[in-house]
């Protein structure tokens, strides 16, 4: 009852704040390879539902030498490629230079931190880097962890909703079912923040499905 109350009054709340004290996200998106383009709409419309966010621009980015996963004695047990999150993110960052606003890349391509390992389990699903105002989201993981096409769209909904919250400030989340809950606890990801992550961030940046 009580997170029901708060949700309610944050709708309230964002409906008497809409033009005048409002804070809408600037957003720009940038697809990175040859990502399936419907992907790049689940995206916009999760973030654009949940976030009071305009997406100003979508760009396409090439995938360059710099942006792949070190090499390492591992490499034969992949047929395919690895992005290094970390080197995206600071890519991203560049577009800055023109929007000024948050930047999300959105790739069909695996995604890991640094060198790629041995396992599919390091691959992850994203990474933000708020200090940049970037974050990157694979569609890779999430397709392996979805058993059909209703709940990958639910779960890279969740992921980008996710990513974006980090650039807000949000930290990871302790609850047991939570928008901010950390990646060892994917399955317990709700598609809302708890109501304890609902009264740290600014309720002007949040619609709310």
């Amino acid at each position: 009852m009580t997170y029901r109350i708060l949700l309610a009054f944050i709708i309230i709340y964002r409906i008497f704040l809409h033009n005048s004290a409002a804070q809408t996200i600037n957003l720009s998106i940038v697809t990175l390879g040859d990502t399936e383009p419907k992907h790049l709409e689940i995206i916009k419309d999760s973030l654009q539902r949940f976030y009071n966010c305009k997406v100003i621009n979508s760009y396409s980015l090439e995938i360059s030498p710099e942006l792949t996963s070190k090499s390492s004695k591992e490499d034969q047990l992949y047929n395919f490629e690895v992005l290094n999150a970390m080197a995206v993110n600071r890519r991203l960052n560049e577009f800055n230079k023109d929007t000024g606003g948050l930047i999300v890349g959105i790739t069909d391509y695996a995604l890991t931190i640094g060198e790629r390992f041995s396992s599919t389990y390091y691959l992850i699903r994203g990474l933000a880097n708020d200090s940049l105002g970037t974050a990157t989201i694979s569609t890779f993981r999430i397709k392996n962890e979805s058993e059909n096409d209703k709940d990958f769209v639910a779960n890279l909904a969740k992921i980008a909703k996710h990513e974006l919250g980090h650039l807000l400030g949000m930290p990871h989340c302790g609850s047991d079912s939570c928008l901010m809950v950390d990646g060892y606890r994917f399955n317990k990801m709700s598609r809302n923040y708890c109501k304890d992550c609902l009264n740290k961030i600014d309720p002007r940046h949040l619609i709310i499905e």
